[in-house]
């Protein structure tokens, strides 16, 4: 899925050694079939089209619609969306590979929730890289599920660890963002005593000292809440 320009990004080189050394390729789907939903209405024009703008980026009239051309609208208004799983899975963060604004809106609103997560990741294979680096699932640097651990220690006093676990593609089926947590902790009333943290984090594995100098000795919950996820674990303050 790589035109040349892209590829001799993968591939370029500084007084004999790659540029980007853990940025690496393979042909993982170049003969698979992506079944198109809507076939397209001239397969040899749109293939002339395509194959002028992928290797050369030169430009070619429509033979069905060439004033799209001459007024250069941009992307193609045909809708080349497909039916394969295997291609509609392979994107970073399990996303369809192709024009997710105008094949598949719906996964577009979650993928700009996610823009900065998934350019967070590229940058992380660039300069540190994955083992191995291809395929289109995450390895194990990045949690595959929301974890909230037990604290340590447990009994604590004054101040305790808490670690917890924030997965790659936090999207609900509504594409809302489970990216956004809170992290607080709770007296047996119900009351918040504290506030550990509020808002959206990238995917990764964190962890966060809760300072219970200023409150009494007890039973303490401190809790991981998200759009997709809640857990709740107990605490005890000795003093």
């Amino acid at each position: 899925m790589l035109n040349p320009g892209t590829l001799r990004f993968f591939d370029s080189t500084f007084n004999g050694q790659k540029v980007f050394p853990f940025m690496n390729r393979a042909n993982l789907y170049d003969s698979t079939n992506p079944g198109f939903l809507f076939p397209p209405s001239d397969t040899g024009a749109i293939k002339s089209f395509i194959f002028r703008r992928w290797y050369d980026s030169s430009d070619t009239l429509w033979a069905w619609k060439p004033w799209n051309s001459i007024n250069r609208i941009w992307p193609l208004e045909e809708n080349l969306a497909y039916v394969d799983e295997t291609v509609k899975n392979a994107g970073i963060g399990g996303f369809p590979l192709g024009d997710l604004y105008h094949w598949w809106p719906e996964k577009y609103q979650q993928w700009k929730t996610y823009e900065s997560a998934e350019n967070d990741t590229i940058n992380k294979r660039l300069h540190n890289g994955l083992s191995p680096v291809v395929g289109v699932k995450l390895q194990s640097s990045i949690p595959d599920k929301f974890i909230l651990e037990q604290n340590y220690p447990n009994p604590f006093n004054p101040t305790t660890i808490i670690k917890y676990e924030i997965p790659f593609a936090p999207f609900s089926q509504k594409g809302e963002q489970g990216g956004f947590i809170t992290l607080k902790v709770y007296n047996l009333l119900g009351q918040e005593v504290a506030k550990l943290f509020e808002g959206v984090r990238q995917p990764g594995s964190y962890k966060v000292t809760f300072d219970g100098g200023k409150i009494a000795s007890g039973v303490y919950f401190y809790e991981l809440r998200t759009t997709e996820f809640t857990s709740i674990r107990k605490i005890l303050l000795l003093k």
